[in-house]
């Protein structure tokens, strides 16, 4: 028998996305406000994504057929990149639109185990804990947030060298309670996601 250690980083800069002549379409606009919001006008906008970085760490253990697996991921991402979403009217009469988001940096932590039968039938279980980069008096109904811890499970068939078959299940249920103060709006959030994937 005998234990092998990986390691890996990855690291992605961040990414400014322009969006130049984008089209706004104002409906049910009361006649006397027709001027500052027409039925259509131009925007300009940009957004920068956030930089990425990613270590992770491995342990394999293997013991005549079979083989154990442990493995660690830590992702950093940079979110404070997201300080605003800003739309640019071509309309000049039309009211610029700036609005605060001020997102925070946030960790990632993801685990995971492996059982590896034969080099042929595996079976996989794991969970992440994601952190919500949104400040708490800042979630709005259009993006609830909230820290969640997810469940994952996987199933894998080796076909050949070439060819393998997997099956995986994410299981996440988030609830928060949080308030928008710029509206002062609060309010509780239930999210329930089930991912299947082949």
């Amino acid at each position: 028998s005998q234990t092998k250690f990986s390691e890996g980083i990855n690291y992605r800069s961040q990414i400014k996305i322009e969006l130049s002549g984008g089209d706004a379409v104002f409906t049910d606009i009361p006649v006397s406000l027709l001027d500052k919001f027409p039925t259509s006008t131009k925007f300009d906008s940009k957004i920068v994504l956030p930089s990425n970085l990613t270590v992770g760490l491995s342990a394999k253990h293997v013991k005549e057929n079979w083989s154990l697996e442990f493995a660690y991921d830590m992702q950093s991402i940079g979110w404070s990149s997201y300080d605003s979403l800003n739309f640019d009217f071509e309309n000049a009469e039309t009211p610029d639109s700036k609005t605060f988001q001020n997102w925070e940096n946030v960790i990632i932590h993801r685990f995971g185990v492996d059982f590896t039968y034969k080099e042929k039938y595996s079976f996989r279980v794991g969970a992440y804990y994601d952190q919500d980069p949104m400040q708490e008096d800042r979630v709005s109904p259009h993006l609830p947030g909230g820290d969640h811890l997810a469940y994952t499970l996987g199933l894998g068939y080796q076909l050949n060298k070439m060819i393998a078959i997997g099956f995986a299940y994410i299981r996440k249920d988030v609830e928060s309670e949080t308030s928008l103060v710029d509206a002062n709006f609060s309010a509780k959030y239930k999210t329930i996601a089930n991912i299947y994937s082949i």
